[in-house]
């Protein structure tokens, strides 16, 4: 598998963030909290998310790891070929507000601004 540590990373992690928004959004909304509540959990959640991802450790059976979030452009269960890391320049917790703007100012967010879907059959996109 090639490493890649790409400028592309930025636009995948920054697309991550927002569907990470998104789906909690959605489940915030589907049990009924009110839209205000929901804007203020999203902020809270993604902003010590980010914080997490970009400065701290956890503890497993294995020692201490750094969580990394990491892209391919095909499912990891059909090996793929391109594994694209951070080159360092990405900050989750710097894009959190952003992101969050994005979605709640510049969308409307039950219009679904960040697209998704399944794993295909070939380990595509479907």
């Amino acid at each position: 598998m090639n490493t890649l540590y790409e400028d592309d990373y930025e636009e995948m992690a920054a697309a991550f963030q927002c569907f990470q928004i998104q789906t909690l959004y959605q489940t915030l909304k589907d049990n009924e909290i009110d839209e205000t509540l929901i804007r203020k959990i999203c902020e809270q959640f993604i902003l010590s998310q980010g914080v997490a991802l970009d400065q701290n450790w956890i503890e497993s059976k294995c020692g201490k790891v750094f969580p990394a979030v990491a892209f391919t452009k095909t499912h990891p269960d059909y090996e793929p070929e391109e594994l694209y890391l951070n080159n360092g320049m990405f900050s989750f917790s710097e894009y959190a507000m952003g992101n969050i703007s994005w979605f709640f100012e510049d969308h409307q967010p039950s219009e679904s601004p960040q697209k998704f879907g399944c794993v295909g059959a070939d380990g595509k996109p479907a």
